[in-house]
Order: structure tokens, then C-alpha cells, then sequence
């Protein structure tokens, strides 16, 4: 049977090796560190809300934490020279943002209406 990266007991064991290395302010962990399907993982605990991903240049990932008592605490930044440049990739709760677009959205996201011409009585 193969694993599921959603059960709860995986969440729980992926969240807390992120939420260790915010602590510490260490880099965050690689896939490799983080298991077999970390990627899911990773994908679900920002959906429902629990860590940030900001991905920069050469894969460097920053997560960081919004819940709990280490709640706002970071992984470690990227290296010089990316130190102060913005991150071209971010995971959160609404989606996946690609340069700043929300290019995909969570599921069950509110999305913006279609345009549409507005009715002399909507004006």
C-alpha cells in the first residue's frame, strides 16, 4: 500500500521538522529530508493555512510559520546576493503565486467574476 503524504501523522512529522528549522533559523528542509512525497506535504500544509513557502533563486525556500507559539518565526533567508530580492515563487492558502500572479488557485478559492457591462441601475 503505498503512503499517503496527507495523513495526519506525516503532515504532523513534516510540519514539525519545518517548524524546527524556523526555530533554529536554519535552512529549510529539503525534499530528500523531508521524505517520500514531501512535496504533497509541503503543498497541503500551506493550503490549509499552517506555513508560507517562498521560493528564490537556485531553490532556496524560506517557510514560515502562521500558527501556533512559533507562529511568524523563518526559516533562514537565501545567501548573499539574494539576501534582499523578492521570492519568483510563493505557496500560501490561496494558491500558488508565480512573480507576484496567482497562477493557481487552492481549491474552493473565491475567483474574481467575469467583466461585464454594468446596468444603468448598477451605476
Amino acid at each position: 500500500m503505498p503512503l499517503n503524504p496527507t495523513t495526519p501523522e506525516n503532515l504532523e512529522r513534516v510540519f514539525a521538522m519545518i517548524e524546527g528549522a524556523a526555530i533554529e533559523t536554519v535552512r529549510c528542509p529539503k525534499k530528500d529530508e523531508l521524505g517520500s512525497h514531501a512535496g504533497v506535504a509541503t503543498k497541503e500544509l500551506t493550503l490549509r493555512g499552517r506555513i508560507r513557502i517562498e521560493i528564490f533563486n537556485l531553490n532556496w525556500r524560506v517557510a514560515e510559520i502562521l500558527v501556533g507559539p512559533n507562529k511568524g518565526k523563518r526559516t533562514e533567508p537565501p545567501p548573499p546576493p539574494h539576501t534582499h530580492s523578492k521570492p519568483w515563487k510563493v505557496l500560501d492558502v490561496r494558491g500558488t503565486w508565480v512573480n507576484g500572479v496567482l497562477r493557481h488557485p487552492a481549491p474552493g478559492a473565491a475567483q474574481p467574476s467575469k467583466p461585464r457591462v454594468l446596468s444603468s441601475e448598477e451605476l
